[in-house]
């Protein structure tokens, strides 16, 4: 077993809070209870540290980046709070570039498992930048799985 990897940690599952992200929850709280595993839900504030943002909120009050994506994890999290029932769910809110932080904390927590969503965006773009799933797929030590939902019909 050369190379091989034990899984230690709990399922990190990295969401954006966009309108796939209920799906991308739902497939690591299924994950993780099929493993028996906690899970670590990661929330990226999009933030390169060399030029860290503010928010304002509606009554005038400035607000760190990453406070704001505090709250709105925590949101979040109870508006979906049926899904993660019977599991041990922490969260963790970081700031800087989605697919680098979303590496870099699977490897502190020793991830056994990464559950991220796609976007499906494709084209000209993606082809010449890059996915943010792309790159975490391609930089990740831990198997990564890519909830691909299907855009919305209108």
């Amino acid at each position: 077993m050369n190379g091989a990897r034990a899984i230690s940690g709990p399922i990190l599952v990295a969401i954006d809070l966009c309108e796939q992200s209920p799906q991308t929850l739902g497939w690591a709280a299924r994950i993780a209870r099929c493993e028996q595993m906690g899970l670590m839900v990661l929330l990226v504030a999009h933030d390169p540290d060399d030029h860290p943002g503010t928010f304002i909120s509606d009554t005038g009050e400035v607000e760190a980046i990453t406070s704001v994506a505090e709250r709105r994890l925590q949101e979040f999290l109870s508006a979906h709070s049926e899904m993660l029932d019977g599991i041990e769910v922490a969260t963790e809110v970081v700031s800087g570039l989605p697919a680098s932080r979303t590496v870099e904390v699977a490897d502190q927590i020793d991830a056994s498992h990464i559950v991220i969503g796609s976007h499906g965006r494709s084209g000209w773009v993606d082809r010449v930048v890059g996915s943010e799933a792309d790159r975490i797929i391609r930089h990740a030590r831990a198997p990564v799985t890519v909830v691909k939902v299907p855009p919305a019909t209108t």
